[in-house]
């Protein structure tokens, strides 16, 4: 199993760099008063991470509350299994 987990950090670090290879050129950016030159990938990367950012904050409040809240988990495991189980 632990060479497996090796084989696919190489191999995603080996997509990195293809892709930062591959967009290497640098494109204007225009945001709110900011302009300036950026790489290609550096740019993608941003959005990526800011997208990430994003949707681990909206799920925060879920993962907060079912920390808080163990036994409501299991009761809605209940309500999933099916009706012959309580005959």
């Amino acid at each position: 199993m632990k060479q497996f987990r090796i084989i696919l950090i190489l191999f995603t670090m080996i997509l990195v760099v293809l892709f930062s290879v591959q967009n290497a050129e640098s494109v204007e950016l225009r945001f709110v008063g900011f302009s300036g030159e950026i790489s290609k990938t550096i740019l993608m990367l941003l959005c990526f991470a800011t997208g990430s950012v994003m949707t681990l904050v909206s799920l925060l409040p879920s993962l907060v509350r079912r920390r808080k809240n163990p036994k409501e988990n299991q009761s809605s495991d209940k309500l999933s299994e099916p009706a012959s189980d309580y005959e």
